[in-house]
């Protein structure tokens, strides 16, 4: 799992940077429109284009500071009993990386270092022959590249594999399903998907991909209303993306599954439903949202382990994040968008929040 990410100087995030230290499981960012939720978690997802990337200079964010100050992102990752800090300092105006550091620890206190580059030159903890790398590519791509390290190895591949990013567009789900009808699994993963969609009790019976015509397949669905089975073309937004949330789940099965507006055209009482069966299933969740009805289901559950993020912009636009477990906040109550938010959003909990 994630359990802390840092970044500086990237997307609305200034060189002052923002922290956020994770939960294993429920982990909510809210906030006002364009404060800065989506680019925290777009800078997540970054962080994983940076440690996969063989080509930095094929990947486009924006930096915050038009000046030609690096960005930064610091991350550590759990991975059974393991933890690996990486860190990577870059340049985006150039596109390529100026130091990058690998390290391990088995208590996330003591680290030791795995590898280390500066530019072009990376320093191992035993010689290493022959080996050059590019400014424009990762450290960490390269040597799973090459398969020199196990720990590297296992980071890439939980990165890799384990590291989804669904955003609030809209998606491919249709080209995924007719995919995983080629997998010789596809049977179990489809029967999996349609018990997810009946214990929704939304009145779908079953998703599957009917037979070519014309050389193309479709995915449809049975409604139990419906005598004939409908195209997921004439589905509706809502009904799409929860089936791409319940393909994520029963099928990709990330380990960090990153949700930008969750709540996007899926009612709230189905999204409690499938973040019970995230954490049945032992998947981190990190999204962001603007409905109360969530917040208050996340904030009155009796599971322990979440987290709620409040982000707000400064005058200069720039991200701010606010730990609403670990930190008081202040009110302005002359900032009525601020107090407004405050008392729509957290009058369950009047002590947390301080109004002056």
């Amino acid at each position: 799992m994630l359990i802390y990410f840092q970044a500086k100087n990237i997307q609305n995030i200034n060189n002052q940077g923002i922290e956020l230290s994770f939960d294993a499981e429920q982990n909510i960012l809210i906030g006002p429109n364009a404060s800065g939720k989506s680019n925290i978690l777009k800078s997540i997802f970054f962080l994983k284009q940076l440690i996969t990337s063989k080509n930095l200079s094929a990947i486009h964010p924006y930096r915050f500071s038009e000046s030609e100050n690096d960005s930064s992102i610091v991350a550590i990752f759990q991975i059974g009993e393991s933890y690996y800090r990486y860190s990577v300092q870059f340049y985006l105006s150039q596109k390529v990386f100026a130091n990058e550091s690998l390290e391990k620890s088995s208590n996330n206190r003591d680290y030791s270092t795995i590898v280390t580059r500066t530019k072009d030159e990376i320093e191992y903890y035993q010689p290493l022959d022959r080996v050059t790398i590019d400014e424009h590519t990762s450290v960490i791509a390269l040597f799973r590249l090459l398969q020199i390290d196990d720990d590297i190895d296992k980071l890439f591949h939980f990165v890799d594999q384990g590291v989804y990013f669904l955003s609030s567009q809209e998606s491919n789900i249709k080209e995924h399903l007719v995919s995983l009808h080629n997998d010789n699994k596809s049977e179990v993963y489809f029967d999996l998907m349609s018990q997810r969609l009946r214990e929704l009790r939304l009145g779908i019976q079953s998703i599957d991909v009917s037979p070519a015509h014309y050389g193309t397949r479709d995915v449809v669905l049975h409604h139990y209303d419906i005598d004939q089975l409908l195209s997921i073309d004439l589905e509706s937004q809502g009904t799409k993306r929860l089936i791409e949330v319940i393909y994520l789940l029963c099928v990709i099965k990330p380990k960090v599954l990153i949700i930008d507006e969750v709540e996007n055209t899926i009612h709230p009482s189905v999204i409690k439903q499938l973040l019970r069966y995230a954490i049945e299933h032992q998947q981190q969740l990190i999204f962001s949202t603007h409905t109360r009805e969530l917040i208050d289901i996340v904030t009155h559950s009796r599971h322990p382990h979440k987290k709620i993020f409040f982000v707000s912009k400064d005058p200069k636009g720039s991200a701010n994040v606010t730990d609403t477990d670990r930190d008081a906040i202040d009110l302005d109550i002359h900032d009525s968008l601020y107090r407004e938010y405050y008392l729509e959003l957290f009058a369950q909990h009047p002590d947390r929040f301080k109004i002056l």
